[in-house]
């Protein structure tokens, strides 16, 4: 008897795991498709339920106008008249029904994603699928023609399984997992504002499709997807897909100008690195991706960034770190800041003002975060050396002048941008009318209006806040507010 091979047969699963996920894009553009053929469907029949009900209105009122009429017919037909006036009643009754269940379609089709680019996205996953099937293929033929040991055949697999399977498929698990979250409007419609302030980069590159998932990322395996990151699943965390944008704009291998600059700052001879090692392409990209963010979105972003996501830990060495410390990412954002609008008196304060109170909390969480002794230690790592000594500061200088040099294609958050989100705040904080704004690119001035906010007043009613904001994003934006968190 044949003994079957076990690497053999391990191959046979992942192959038939991978033909699963290529159906992935498939049943995901069918899913909002659904709901919306039934609401077509269903639509028709209300206008025609109400003409049946006006006919038969008037046939009553016909009939009970001629008695004679009335008493042949009930000679003909017994309880014919009872039947005619309860039809219009009973025909209410379905209308009422059709209507309620048109309304609830209409609530699950709201909410249910519609995907702008299915074939981009097919086309991306089954690039990735293909490559694996054929690794796949080349192992399972070494295995056929005993070409290798059979150790390094193991080894290959196992390669093959944690270093590139598993990673597409983590990607398609959280795929359809945040495509269900935002289907169903779990996501407290988070996912549509992400969507809304995604039209601010659309002169760069298609416009990726948001969804909640574990952790921050671009999408790799479905390459129009940007995955929103727990736990910042809040308006609060919007501005963060700001850094993913600019990740991906950082990795643009066709751009010549910001290909040079990488380069610049990843030479071995910069004499400002004080004999530590160059950083790597990785980790200048992620700070170009910093800087991105907060010269496009502003404050909103820096607040979101290092109030929610970066660490204000400063114990880390630099040395041998394939990314920047969180430390350095916060000092690039406040250099980024600092060259954006002016101080501009409005009436809710300055710029100035509210970067340094947000200088204030994050100074202060990194003294927090060691023992006391080494407070002042922290501190001044924290600071960076002087500019004159700091490679960053020329980095951050060099990035802001790049994204300057392009402005037709990508918008910084300047200072009439400012000036429009302390009319929203004013608009948040007192209740008046809202100001006029654009409804497919106010999302930057709410969130830089409610993190201004949040900053001023410890006690600020967060949930409340986040209520407002969105109530003011929905009814600007014709849109029905979901939830209050």
């Amino acid at each position: 008897m044949t003994t079957q091979d076990l690497l053999v047969l391990r191959l046979d699963a992942l192959e038939l795991d991978i033909k699963k996920v290529l159906a992935a894009v498939t049943v995901a553009k069918d899913r909002g498709q659904l709901l919306e053929d039934a609401r077509h469907q269903i639509g028709p029949c209300r206008s025609l339920l109400r003409a049946v009900q006006g006919s038969l209105d008037k046939l009553m009122t016909a009939i009970e106008d001629e008695p004679k009429i009335l008493e042949l017919i009930n000679e003909t037909v017994h309880n014919l008249d009872r039947d005619l006036c309860e039809a219009p009643k009973t025909i209410g009754v379905v209308i009422g029904n059709v209507r309620n269940a048109f309304e609830n379609l209409g609530e699950l089709a709201s909410t249910a994603v519609t995907l702008g680019e299915p074939e981009a996205l097919q086309s991306s996953l089954e690039q990735r699928c293909d490559e694996l099937t054929r690794a796949i293929d080349e192992l399972r033929g070494d295995l056929t023609t005993q070409s290798g040991s059979r150790p390094a055949h193991w080894q290959e697999y196992r390669q093959l399984l944690n270093d590139r399977a598993r990673p597409v498929f983590a990607e398609y698990v959280d795929f359809l997992g945040g495509l269900t979250i935002r289907d169903t409007g779990l996501d407290d419609r988070i996912c549509e504002m992400t969507d809304a302030l995604l039209g601010r980069f659309t002169a760069l590159s298609r416009r990726p499709l948001p969804l909640p998932a574990r952790q921050a990322a671009l999408g790799n395996a479905l390459d129009s997807v940007v995955l929103l990151g727990f736990p910042e699943w809040s308006i609060w965390g919007i501005p963060l897909v700001g850094h993913e944008v600019g990740l991906r704009y950082a990795r643009d291998r066709n751009s010549v100008e910001l290909t040079a600059l990488i380069r610049q700052f990843a030479r071995a001879d910069n004499p400002k690195l004080g004999g530590q090692a160059p950083p790597t392409e990785t980790y200048i990209q992620d700070l170009i991706a910093d800087a991105f963010a907060t010269y496009t979105l502003g404050f909103s972003y820096a607040c979101a960034a290092m109030l929610l996501r970066l660490s204000p830990r400063a114990d880390q060495s630099r040395e041998q770190l394939s990314h920047p410390r969180d430390i350095d990412r916060a000092r690039v954002i406040m250099m980024t800041l600092g060259s954006g609008p002016p101080s501009a008196p409005g009436a809710g304060g300055s710029f100035t003002e509210a970067v340094g109170k947000l200088r204030d909390i994050w100074a202060s969480a990194v003294r927090d975060y060691v023992e006391p002794p080494a407070a002042e230690h922290a501190a001044l790592e924290a600071a960076g050396p002087p500019a004159a000594q700091d490679w960053l500061d020329d980095f951050t200088a060099a990035v802001v002048k790049h994204l300057r040099s392009f402005k037709a294609i990508i918008r910084p958050y300047d200072n009439d941008r400012w000036m429009a989100s302390d009319k929203w705040r004013v608009t948040l904080a007192d209740n008046v009318s809202r100001p006029e704004s654009d409804p497919d690119d106010v999302v930057p001035d709410l969130l830089t209006a409610a993190w201004r906010m949040r900053l001023d007043e410890v006690d600020a009613g967060v949930d409340e806040l986040a209520a407002d904001v969105k109530k003011q994003w929905s009814e600007l934006t014709g849109r029905r507010p979901r939830g209050d968190g």
